[in-house]
């Protein structure tokens, strides 16, 4: 009898044993972080901000003062709390390489999280919770110091889930990053202010003596990015490759591409400015404006309506690509198919999960995955409108990214800039500092087949445009 406890606790022991050192996909350990107390927590965090200030928002005679006051919060709130808090941990859990250092330094990465996460609730108390008592005439307070108390604690047990990511196959950025969003960061990142559904006042409300706003007659005006993460996913060189071919009697053949001409587009500093320890990022006093070089690439030759091209790409980073169309309108390839219209009902779309749509890192020997746009056998299209004059050329963009790009948004901010801007101009100015220049960028063209590289750099985004001349 002895002999069988004895027997029965030693397999017991082993079992855990083995349990505890058991490698954990990444659909493992991002369920088991979802369930965890810090992002239990997280969540409803999310809910009482989205809450308290869609309340405040919808508050009858809120003047256009305190609108834009509560708008930057929010905005900076959602910074502190999207970019640099959970991008953060999102960076760790997608790179095999961090996860490897965290079982040698698991006390680092619990108190960078900890520290983070502090910043966040510091923001919350001090700077959230005055403007939204200060426009409802009622003290808010929040309960996050019960959470930081134990912070500690809560992301040493974070590390030691996240540590026990086994490593895939096939490390494919784009890939882990959509199973990362659609598993966790989804439920956790707060919306971005359009998707509030927060109406403007109408002007003629009385303005409301406060914190000063920051608008365009007073300071500088806190834009909205098309960036959902600005904690850039990887640090090496962004570099590929992109070949493009068209269909022509049966068969496919190489679509020739030359560089285009330059422009200088004077673009406003977008990155934040501020102490990049501890506290909130604090606007620059002034706009600071900066010229960034535009690259583009046209073909060699004309095409006429009826042809049909598809382009592969091929390197590391985040894909991008879409169209300007007539009637100045946006069409997304990938990762979303279809019109800005289209796509409104997956405005919260971000990669795609099908592992044979994805951009990955290549190998030694110069063959990495690629992507085929569009996929399978199916071609771009160009087509006329019946009656309507065939333009000069037809443009396509591509962007490479180390960071998460909201396409959605940076679709609709490309068509209410309007046509008077080139698509180069607009790319510009939309991704401001974040887009890599020509002079950043290292590129050359041999026939159909367009290669890239970006180094070490502040810029996160490639922005390419590739027009296609008409006949």
């Amino acid at each position: 009898m002895k002999k069988t406890i004895l027997i029965a606790i030693s397999t017991l022991m082993m079992t855990s044993c083995m349990q505890a050192q058991k490698q954990l996909s990444l659909s493992e350990v991002l369920q088991t972080l979802s369930d965890m107390q810090v992002f239990v927590e997280n969540r409803k965090l999310k809910e009482d901000i989205v809450k308290q200030v869609k309340a405040t928002g919808q508050k009858p005679g809120l003047t256009i003062v305190q609108y834009e006051q509560l708008k930057r919060e929010y905005n900076l709130l959602r910074y502190t709390y999207n970019d640099v808090y959970l991008a953060t941990i999102k960076k760790d859990i997608s790179s095999i390489k961090e996860v490897k250092k965290m079982l040698k330094d698991p006390f680092r990465y619990s108190d960078k999280y900890a520290d983070q996460y502090r910043i966040v609730v510091n923001q919350y108390n001090d700077e959230f919770l005055s403007t939204i008592t200060m426009i409802n005439g009622v003290v808010s307070n929040g309960d996050l110091p019960i959470i930081i108390s134990i912070a500690k604690n809560l992301f040493e047990k974070i590390v030691a889930v996240i540590g026990k990511r086994k490593e895939d196959r096939e490390e494919r950025l784009q890939l882990v990053l959509s199973t990362m969003n659609n598993l966790l960061f989804k439920k956790l990142e707060l919306p971005v202010w359009y998707d509030l559904n927060i109406d403007k006042p109408v002007l003629g409300n009385s303005v409301n003596p406060g914190k000063p706003s920051l608008g365009k007659n007073g300071g500088t005006t806190i834009q909205q990015i098309p960036v959902t993460s600005q904690v850039p996913l990887t640090l090496e060189p962004l570099e590929g490759s992109i070949k493009f071919q068209y269909w022509a009697n049966g068969e496919l053949a190489p679509m020739a591409y030359q560089r285009d001409e330059s422009n200088l587009v004077e673009v406003v500093n977008t990155k934040m400015m501020g102490d990049q320890i501890v506290g909130k990022p604090t606007p620059v006093s002034k706009p600071v404006s900066v010229y960034v070089k535009t690259i583009g690439f046209r073909t060699k030759n004309a095409y006429p309506a009826g042809t049909y091209y598809k382009l592969a790409v091929e390197g590391n980073g985040l894909l991008y690509v879409f169209a300007v169309n007539s009637g100045n309108k946006m069409y997304g390839f990938y990762p979303g198919v279809g019109t800005t219209d289209e796509l409104e009902g997956a405005r919260n779309f971000r990669l795609p999960l099908n592992a044979d749509q994805v951009i990955g890192k290549p190998t030694a020997g110069g063959i990495g995955t690629v992507v085929n746009i569009p996929d399978k056998d199916n071609f771009i299209t160009i087509s006329d409108k019946p009656g309507a004059a065939v333009p000069e050329s037809e443009t396509l963009i591509v962007l490479i990214s180390r960071v998460e790009v909201d396409i959605q948004t940076l679709m609709e901010k490309m068509e209410s800039m309007g046509s008077k801007f080139s698509p180069q101009e607009r790319l510009t100015k939309i991704l401001g500092t974040q887009a890599a220049g020509d002079e950043d960028i290292i590129s050359a063209v041999k026939n159909g087949t367009i290669s890239y590289m970006l180094n070490m750099s502040e810029q996160d985004v490639i922005p390419l445009t590739f027009s296609v001349l008409r006949k």
